[in-house]
């Protein structure tokens, strides 16, 4: 409908103001809701019919908006959005574990970067000893190549991400 139209509908209905409300809460798993719209008319003394739009906004545990899509919920239940999921790829790095990590600040499932790749707590560890004692034992030009493929294997993951949130839409 155009404004018009919903101009002429609200005046035979009686209703003389639309007031809007948004409202942020946390998102809750158990629940599943992205967004909670409700609607309703009140009756105010003085002011006749009024209808009221209250939008619940959920927000995630990366701080974004749940209208941003769900990217995924980490191993500890945090919630996070299909942006950072892609963005970070907040997949372990280690072949095999894959598992999903969030961005909430001392979490057991925060995400640890170790050369700009992420890792779980488990695989973080090693991940950053092996890039320390690297620097010893590798000359420069095989921990770049190392560094480059490793960078490159993980990244790829992104577009694998991308592909299946595309296959959702």
């Amino acid at each position: 409908m155009n404004e018009h139209e919903d101009v002429l509908r609200d005046a035979l209905a009686g209703i003389k103001t639309k007031r809007t409300r948004r409202r942020i809460t946390r998102f809750n798993p158990s629940d599943g809701l992205l967004l909670d719209i409700e609607e309703g008319k009140v009756y105010v003394p003085g002011k006749g019919i009024v209808q009221v739009h209250e939008v619940k906004e959920k927000i995630l545990d990366c701080g974004h908006s749940a209208g941003m899509g769900l990217g995924h919920i980490a191993d500890c239940g945090h919630a996070v959005c299909a942006l950072c999921v892609e963005r970070y790829v907040l997949e372990c790095a280690k072949p095999g574990c894959f598992r999903k990590l969030c961005t909430v600040k001392r979490c057991v499932c925060c995400a640890r970067e170790v050369d700009n790749v992420f890792y779980c707590r488990k695989h973080s560890a090693w991940a950053g000893i092996n890039s320390f004692a690297g620097f010893f034992i590798l000359n420069e030009e095989d921990k770049a190549g190392e560094m480059r493929a490793v960078t490159e294997e993980y990244y790829s993951r992104r577009l694998q991400l991308r592909a299946r949130n595309e296959k959702k839409l």
